[in-house]
């Protein structure tokens, strides 16, 4: 059982709406940040779609994509690192290194975020396989019963 819905099919839909309004918001920061929410929106959407839908490939799509995007976040949250030994060995001041901490920790929580999205999902692509799967069933006793 989800956290947040009753199924987690709903679950998934939930969660796709939040990560398409968060990717949303980062239409704000400049013309690289339009470019990247608008194709995050567009992801996201796939999700909302799959989970709307009941359409379990559509949610591995957005799975697939998620996965790699986290890959992206972590070679992201790499570099900050690197970064930040570059930093001090340089000898730069405290703020740099601050925004730089800030910056790894907010990787990390996009990271793990989109990590629980993709478990949620996982188990919403069971939920609607078993549904369907349910549904064969029930239909090819009905036939059965009939003929």
């Amino acid at each position: 059982m989800p956290c947040c819905c009753a199924t987690n099919v709903k679950a998934a839909l939930v969660l796709g709406i939040v990560l398409a309004v968060l990717s949303l918001l980062g239409c704000f920061n400049g013309s690289n940040g339009i470019i990247n929410g608008i194709i995050g929106v567009v992801i996201h959407c796939v999700l909302v779609f799959g989970a709307h839908t009941r359409n379990s490939t559509a949610i591995l799509v957005w799975m697939v994509l998620a996965i790699l995007s986290c890959i992206g976040y972590a070679i992201l949250a790499v570099l900050g690192v690197i970064a930040i030994v570059h930093a001090g060995e340089a000898g730069a001041g405290g703020d740099a290194v601050s925004v730089l901490v800030v910056f790894i920790v907010f990787m990390v929580g996009i990271i793990l975020f989109q990590i629980w999205t993709i478990i949620v999902a996982k188990n919403a692509r069971k939920e609607i396989e078993a549904g369907e799967y349910e549904f064969e069933i029930r239909n090819s006793s009905m036939h059965a019963f009939k003929g």
